[in-house]
């Protein structure tokens, strides 16, 4: 499971250059949930990465006002 996980944060990090918001607040967000067991996307890539290695139960969904898709995944 922890391979997983690094693969995951590594994806993730990756990907990080196609959203838009600054990366500090994507660094801190990374850390503060992935301690947590969270995932968290900001981009309609890193969404559908992280929709496709989600338990469905545990995914959300969300648009910002300005249009930007949002996601997030709970893992157990």
């Amino acid at each position: 499971m922890n391979v997983f996980k690094l693969v995951t944060f590594s994806l993730m990090s990756t990907l990080m250059g196609c959203s838009t918001i600054p990366m500090k607040q994507q660094v801190a967000e990374e850390a503060i949930f992935y301690g947590a067991g969270i995932n968290l996307g900001h981009s309609r890539g890193q969404c559908n990465l992280i929709q496709s290695r989600c338990d469905r139960n545990g995914y959300s969904e969300w648009q910002n006002d300005d249009g930007v898709t949002n996601c997030s995944c709970k893992e157990d």
